[in-house]
């Protein structure tokens, strides 16, 4: 749409949802990468077993379950352009998948 010849009257609101659906694209890919990677980790780490034999990474998944908050906070928010284009909560899902692909 944004090559079209007669974009002009519409093109700063077609600018505005290119960065909007580019945004809500990088949320979705982090919270896949996120998931993917809990999915693998969850069934070794909650072995107490596992736990006491690798404290430093079991402590690490035991923050990111506990800030795991923040994707379900976007499922409160039923406008998910609020809940994509909030600052504090993309910094937050790109520290909680850090962490998790650091594990």
């Amino acid at each position: 749409m944004r090559a079209s010849p007669f974009i002009g009257p519409l093109e700063k609101e077609a600018l505005e949802w290119d960065e909007t659906l580019n945004r809500l694209q990088e949320v979705v890919d982090n919270w896949l990468a996120c998931q993917a990677t809990w999915q693998y980790l969850e069934p070794i780490f909650t072995s107490p077993d596992i736990m006491k034999q690798m404290p430093e990474e079991g402590d690490k998944f035991l923050q990111v379950l506990s800030t795991a908050v923040l994707h379900s906070c976007c499922c409160d928010v039923p406008i998910w352009r609020q809940a994509c284009c909030c600052p504090a909560a993309c910094a937050g899902r790109h520290a909680l998948t850090g962490i998790v692909l650091a594990i």
